[in-house]
């Protein structure tokens, strides 16, 4: 929302004629309360449209996913949606279904990557140590220089 849209949100609800609301004599207050609110929604819709939000390309840190698990996932996750948004017996399977065949097959993926990682640094201590502490979420260590000591009796040693 900005200014200008903002703006013509104003002058489209000020030009509004809203006689339709008032002038419908055998209409109870519900009714109109009704007509009011749907042409108000729909100028506010017109206004101030949904917009989608796209995926920022973001550092691929997963390389075990590969591209056909990635649209398995996608599929997943809009049968999910749907799932959501209509909550039958047939739409929970096939989400369910989705579910287990994606999460089986990067469990599969998972350790299929490092299995062979761990094959190919076999010889190599510190990548398989860079490795673990990666998957641990394990970050190095800030070494604290000491550059002076206060003693008890305010004494200080460089």
């Amino acid at each position: 929302m900005n200014e200008e849209t903002l703006a013509n949100f104003k002058s489209r609800i000020s030009e509004t004629d809203w006689g339709f609301v008032t002038n419908n004599c055998n209409s109870t207050a519900n009714e109109k309360f009704e007509l009011y609110e749907s042409k108000y929604q729909n100028i506010y819709d017109d206004c101030f449209p949904l917009a989608s939000k796209t995926k920022k390309n973001l550092k691929f840190d997963k390389p075990w996913l590969l591209p056909w698990l990635s649209e398995a996932c996608d599929r997943k996750n809009k049968s999910y949606i749907e799932y959501v948004k209509c909550p039958t017996a047939v739409n929970k399977a096939k989400y369910l279904k989705y579910k287990r065949f994606v999460a089986k097959h990067i469990r599969n993926a998972k350790r299929k990557y490092y299995e062979s990682y761990f094959k190919r640094y076999s010889n190599d201590g510190r990548k398989q140590w860079s490795m673990i502490n990666e998957l641990l979420n394990r970050k190095p260590r800030r070494k604290n220089n000491i550059s002076k000591l206060v003693h008890k009796d305010n004494t200080k040693t460089t």
